[in-house]
């Protein structure tokens, strides 16, 4: 009789240990840019690869061609950073792209209009992303995307509700 309550018990725990175990997988909480030294430059952005921090704090190396630039990783253990193809007349990298990727796979892209991404968040709990982007001289410009679909959702020049904690006048240094 005690060997069949056991079985029952462990019948009855499966479930919870097997989804305790799932979510004692470890997950990034930083990413830092390990700069590579013919893409970087003593007097802008660090630029490089992507190194990601995990939860357990080992490390893992998410790209290899470098060209990256402002990393992040949001609540949910989504990293973001942007990418660089070209560089500017002026020197600095031309980060026209924002990669967004889960367990080192990218899940989405997002191209921009100007000459550099200079800041992105995540929003609404992970499903959005906003970018501002900016030429070498003008206004910046600030654009939402949907991350599952690619969707534009919104875009302003800052003076929308949604758009001005990304404004230039809100930011630090500005």
């Amino acid at each position: 009789m005690q060997s069949a309550r056991i079985l029952i018990l462990l019948i009855t725990l499966a479930p919870a240990l097997k989804a305790v175990a799932a979510d004692s997988k470890p997950r990034p909480i930083a990413a830092r840019i390990v700069s590579v030294p013919s893409q970087s430059s003593a007097d802008w952005r660090p630029v490089g690869n992507i190194s990601v921090t995990f939860s357990d704090h080992h490390h893992e190396m998410w790209t290899t061609t470098g060209h990256c630039l402002l990393p992040k990783v949001s609540d949910s253990g989504l990293v973001g950073w942007t990418f660089g193809a070209t560089q500017h007349s002026r020197g600095g990298w031309m980060n026209t792209q924002l990669r967004i990727a889960r367990d080192r796979r990218l899940v989405a892209r997002f191209n921009v209009s100007r000459a550099f991404i200079d800041l992105w968040d995540f929003a609404n709990k992970d499903t959005c992303v906003v970018i501002r982007c900016v030429n070498a001289h003008g206004p910046s410009w600030i654009q939402k995307y949907r991350i599952d679909t690619g969707e534009l959702v919104a875009e302003s020049s800052g003076s929308d509700d949604w758009a001005k904690p990304y404004t230039d006048e809100t930011q630090p240094g500005a």
